[in-house]
């Protein structure tokens, strides 16, 4: 699968004003390509960088993966 290989964007959600101490922690963890928008983070990152986040980023409510980045369309097509 294309997303268990190479750098994908992610998106963190948080609470509202909390989107730049979110952004701080990213940048502690390492990640350096952030975007801040209303109560998220937008980041790209490795599969390994998304469990690393789960465990030491404390304000992040979520972190979710964009659907084209997970499953081919054609294979969700046929889940359904």
């Amino acid at each position: 699968m294309q997303w268990c290989n190479g750098t994908f964007e992610m998106v963190a959600r948080t609470l509202s004003g909390l989107e730049h101490v979110l952004a701080k922690e990213f940048r502690n963890c390492g990640i350096q390509d952030t975007r801040i928008v209303t109560r998220a983070v937008k980041f790209k990152g490795t599969l390994r960088d998304l469990y690393k986040l789960n465990i030491e980023v404390r304000t992040a409510l979520n972190i979710l993966i964009p659907m084209d980045h997970m499953i081919n369309s054609s294979i969700l097509f046929l889940l359904i």
